[in-house]
């Protein structure tokens, strides 16, 4: 493919005002990658229906936390098209992982209980539920560009009373790879962080719960990870590279294609699903693989920049 320095604008990659610590995956991973995904917001044909079944639980699941069962049934039916019903994503899947999600959750044996998001946190006006904690934070990027991000809940374990963030994370298999591979996740990092500059307290890690997603299995599972105050920040300086390299490329117009992240056997040596956007790759005018693609709307954080929740300043973790 030609080096074309229009092709971000043609494609329709907006600029960045903040970055989210998935998009920094997203570019570590591939530059290209990133320009299409997160810059054009474009997403493959076929994606849809994961997605919304996920952010239609993902309005459930407090409910059930709070011991409102009927209202979490009827939340996700609120933000589920019925339309993308399909085996494993339907109303009454949907009903069966809430039961399970209840009954790991029951009040007497539960991991933890939800707590009731701090004051002044951020207002965004697409909050997918009450108890979801938007956070900006300024990291040392140029231009001030925060870091941002959204917390799915914060929890107090019931053993020890630390709080921790929470993030759902839904997904269609559940093995010890998948699990062993949160360890050092840039997301599990990152929250670690923003959860200590929202509440000015002292967090141990971060909670990853897994809820399986499938024809017929009922599985979840809430994993604690403990992040060490190294590596949280070997992670801001990880954040300000990627970043600002970024930031380079938007300066550039050029977002150089990784010929290793088109599979992951190349890039880690283990097999696993090619990326979704290689058929951009395979042409020598990306531009014409468009029609092919759905493109998201942006989630509005620049309503809410004005107040970032960075004026409370990043802890040492020296």
């Amino acid at each position: 493919m030609l080096h074309k320095t229009d092709l971000p604008k043609t494609l329709g990659y907006i600029p960045k005002k903040w970055l989210s610590i998935s998009s920094l995956k997203e570019y570590a991973r591939c530059p290209f990658k990133f320009m299409l995904s997160s810059g054009s917001r474009l997403r493959p044909p076929g994606t849809r229906s994961a997605f919304d079944f996920g952010t239609a639980l993902h309005k459930a699941l407090p409910m059930v936390l709070i011991n409102e069962p009927q209202k979490a049934f009827e939340a996700f039916m609120d933000c589920w098209d019925e339309d993308l019903n399909d085996a494993k994503r339907n109303p009454r899947r949907a009903l069966e992982t809430l039961n399970e999600f209840s009954r790991v959750h029951n009040p007497a044996t539960s991991l933890y209980d939800i707590m009731e998001p701090p004051q002044g946190i951020l207002n965004v006006d697409d909050k997918i539920s009450d108890y979801e904690i938007p956070f900006a934070i300024d990291i040392g990027l140029p231009g001030g560009i925060p870091l941002v991000g959204r917390i799915d809940a914060l929890v107090k374990l019931r053993d020890t009373g630390e709080i921790f963030p929470l993030d759902w994370k839904t997904t269609s298999q559940l093995t010890a790879n998948i699990v062993e591979g949160f360890e050092t996740d840039p997301q599990v990092l990152g929250y670690s962080l923003a959860a200590e500059v929202i509440t000015g307290k002292s967090i141990p890690g971060s909670i990853v719960e897994f809820i399986r997603v499938s024809t017929s299995k009922n599985e979840i599972l809430p994993k604690p990870y403990r992040v060490p105050r190294f590596q949280v920040q070997s992670f801001i300086e990880w954040a300000r590279y990627i970043g600002t390299q970024i930031l380079a490329s938007e300066e550039r117009g050029y977002f150089q294609q990784d010929w290793s992240a088109c599979y992951p056997y190349p890039q880690f040596g283990s097999h696993g699903f090619q990326c979704d956007y290689m058929d951009f790759c395979r042409t020598k005018e990306p531009e014409t693989m468009l029609p092919m693609f759905n493109r998201s709307e942006e989630r509005p954080f620049d309503l809410a920049l004005e107040k970032l929740t960075e004026k409370k300043e990043i802890p040492n973790v020296q």
